[in-house]
């Protein structure tokens, strides 16, 4: 009997002993996992800065090019058209026309000449009518699309929902826009040069993005590190890829995302659940010239390989 009792404390000690070395080694893991986590939190978050600015330069040294490239043109010339036409060409840019103090078309893609530009419901145009350049981004809806560029401009900056056929998600487009006055003889402006760049489906600039902070590395078929650019809720660009392998334009940020980031002003950072995959995620807000919450900018850093990595 007493060698029963002391196998009996010895199995119970050994128990123990296996017990607290199952909870120190699951809270070792732990620590190790949470502090991996942590800190490619803290990276999504200084990416995050850095495309912000990144971002800024871009449209500031778009809005240098414009105004050195038109900044001796004349209103006057009989080659406007064709001028605008070859210097939009020439900086990659979306749209590039004219108008006068009034609003009315002077030259460029403009859909309907006699109908005027509202420059009252543009910020850029306005400051620039003010005797300076000035640039930003900003929202141009369908109609203004189709005023600017036509029926196809307006088309080509559709978003739809994946596989879908019928009406899009988004037929307005975020641009970066830029415009400059134009001065008479007696010095006073007599009209603006001003367009953009549009960023609903700029492939290219969300890869550049990508490419600068992550490298153009996957797992399991998924990349790394994602960058999407949101109008409003809705992803206008990115390299965030759904199921089929796709990019997943057209598809939606989750509304407790959208409350935080768009309606509230505020930096939203966590796990989230983008598409079909859990990314480390950090979106900031995108605003326009007058400051209102009209897009997102959005960092993902794919979970999967983080925990591996913890864990090997």
């Amino acid at each position: 009997m007493a060698m029963s009792v002391r196998t009996t404390l010895i199995g119970g000690a050994i128990l123990l002993l296996l017990v607290a070395f199952a909870t120190v080694s699951g809270l070792a893991v732990w620590s190790i996992n949470h502090s991996v986590v942590r800190e490619a939190q803290a990276r999504v978050d200084r990416n995050l800065t850095t495309l912000t600015a990144y971002l800024s330069e871009q449209e500031a040294q778009l809005a240098r090019l414009v105004v050195d490239e038109t900044g001796s043109w004349s209103l006057d010339s009989e080659t406007l058209g064709q001028t605008l036409r070859r210097a939009r060409e020439d900086l990659g840019l979306t749209v590039l026309n004219a108008c006068a103090t009034d609003g009315l078309p002077l030259g460029g893609s403009h859909a309907a000449p006699g109908v005027k530009v509202p420059l009252a419901h543009d910020a850029i145009l306005r400051r620039a009518l003010e005797g300076r350049p000035a640039h930003g981004t900003i929202v141009l809806d369908g109609s203004r699309l189709e005023l600017e560029g036509g029926p196809a401009l307006r088309q080509a900056m559709a978003v739809f929902a994946p596989g879908a056929s019928g009406e899009p998600r988004a037929m307005s487009a975020l641009f970066w826009w830029v415009a400059r006055p134009v001065y008479g003889r007696s010095g006073n402006v007599v009209g603006l040069i001003y367009g953009g760049r549009a960023l609903n489906h700029h492939t290219e600039l969300v890869d550049r993005m990508r490419d600068m902070l992550f490298g153009s590395e996957r797992f399991r078929g998924k990349p790394l590190g994602t960058i999407t650019i949101f109008l409003d809720g809705v992803r206008v660009a990115t390299n965030v890829l759904g199921p089929d392998g796709a990019r997943a334009v057209g598809t939606l940020v989750s509304s407790e995302v959208r409350h935080q980031v768009i309606e509230r002003g505020q930096t939203w950072q966590d796990r989230a659940w983008v598409v079909d995959a859990s990314y480390l995620s950090g979106y900031r807000p995108l605003g326009d010239a007058d400051g209102r919450g009209i897009g997102m900018i959005y960092v993902g850093l794919l979970e999967a390989p983080t925990w591996r990595s913890s864990a090997s």
